[in-house]
C-alpha cells in the first residue's frame, strides 16, 4: 500500500516542492508535511523488507523540509509563508524523524540550494543537497559525533520530558542516534576485538541504550497513546550487537546492564512471541549461547545466576 502512495504522491508531484510553482505558502507547506511522511514510511518499510529503494532514491524529490511552526502559523489566505521558530513546536517529533531519514540514506536526497535559501524564487533542476543550506551548523551524516551534536543541539536540548511528545522525542530520536552508530559499526565489516577498549565499551554502551530508551518509551504511562508508533521500530541492530558481543563479554557492570535491558526489552515488546518463526529461532540461539558463557564465567566466579 506504501508504493501506491509513493506512486500517486510522485505522480501528483508532491516530491517536487510547492514554492517552484508559485504556490501559496500554506499549500506548499501542507505538500511538504505530506511528502516527508510519505517518504518516512516507505523508508521504514524498506528496511523492514530488505528493499534498497526507497521514494527518495527513485522519485528524484527536491522538496525542502518542512518549517518548524505550528498548525496555528498556517493559515490558508496567508501570502507568505510564516517564520520558522528556534526552539519545540508541534512539528518537533516529526522534524526529527525526516533529520533521520535524510541521515540514513544522505546521497538519496536531491535538494536544490537555490530553492532552499530562496523559497519564493522558482529553481532549476534538482541538483545535489548542500547540507549548510537547510541550517549553517548541520553536519555530515558520516561525522556521527557532530550529527549526534547537532541533534541534540538543535532539537532535543530545550524539550521538557514532562511533555508526553517532548519525552517522545527525545527517547526515539536518541534511540535512532545510537542505532546510527551501531549499524555505523556493523557496516564497516571489522570484529570489534580490533577496537580499542574505551572505542569498545562505548560501542556497547550505546547498544544498551538504544534498548533502554526503547524500554523507557514501553514503561511510561504517558506515552502509552504512541506505542502504535514505536512497535514499528524494534531496537533489532541493538539486540545483533549485544548478543554477538556478550559471548566475549562475560562478566562485570556493563554485561549485568546489558541483560537487564535485553530482558526487559523482551518483556515489553514480546519480540519473539512465535516459537516457530525465524526471528524467534535466530535471536533465540543467540541469546542461549551468550546466556551459557555468560552463566559459565559466573559459576567460575563463584556466583550463580538464574
Amino acid at each position: 500500500m506504501i508504493g501506491i502512495a509513493v506512486r500517486i504522491a510522485t505522480r501528483l508531484g508532491i516530491h517536487r516542492d510547492g514554492s517552484q510553482f508559485d504556490l501559496p505558502p500554506f499549500e506548499a507547506e501542507q505538500r511538504r508535511r505530506l511528502w516527508w511522511q510519505i517518504a518516512a514510511l516507505d523508508k521504514r518499510i524498506a528496511e523492514m523488507t530488505g528493499s534498497a529503494i526507497t521514494a527518495l532514491s527513485s522519485a528524484g524529490a527536491d522538496c525542502r523540509l518542512p518549517l518548524n511552526v505550528n498548525d496555528t502559523d498556517l493559515h490558508p489566505d496567508a501570502t507568505d509563508p510564516p517564520t520558522p521558530y528556534t526552539g519545540p513546536t508541534e512539528m518537533l517529533f516529526c522534524l526529527t524523524r525526516v533529520e533521520l531519514l535524510i541521515a540514513g540514506d544522505p546521497r538519496s536526497i536531491r535538494l536544490n540550494p537555490a530553492t532552499i535559501k530562496n523559497p519564493q524564487k522558482h529553481s532549476g533542476p534538482a541538483t545535489p543537497p548542500d547540507t549548510n543550506s537547510h541550517n549553517d551548523s548541520r553536519p555530515s551524516s558520516h561525522e556521527l559525533d557532530r550529527y549526534c551534536s547537532y541533534i541534540e543541539s538543535v532539537y532535543l536540548k530545550r524539550c521538557d520530558p514532562k511533555v508526553p511528545m517532548h519525552l517522545l522525542t527525545l527517547m526515539e530520536t536518541r534511540s535512532a542516534l545510537c542505532k546510527l552508530r551501531v549499524v555505523d559499526f556493523m557496516c564497516r565489516g571489522i570484529p570489534t576485538d580490533r577496537l580499542n577498549e574505551s572505542e569498545r565499551d562505548t560501542l556497547f554502551l550505546t547498544a544498551i541504550q538504544m534498548l533502554e530508551y526503547d524500554d523507557v518509551i514501553y514503561s511510561t504511562e504517558s506515552l502509552r497513546g504512541f506505542l502504535w508508533y514505536t512497535e514499528m521500530q524494534a531496537p533489532l541492530p541493538g539486540y545483533i550487537f549485544l548478543l554477538s558481543e556478550l559471548r566475549q563479554r562475560t562478566t562485570g557492570e556493563l554485561c549485568e546492564r546489558a541483560w537487564k535491558a535485553i530482558c526487559n526489552n523482551h518483556d515489553h515488546r514480546s519480540l519473539f512471541r512465535s516459537i516457530g518463526s525465524p526471528m524467534h529461532t535466530s535471536f533465540g540461539d543467540a541469546a542461549l549461547r551468550a546466556w551459557d558463557a555468560h552463566e559459565e564465567a559466573e559459576l567460575r566466579l563463584g556466583r550463580a545466576i538464574e
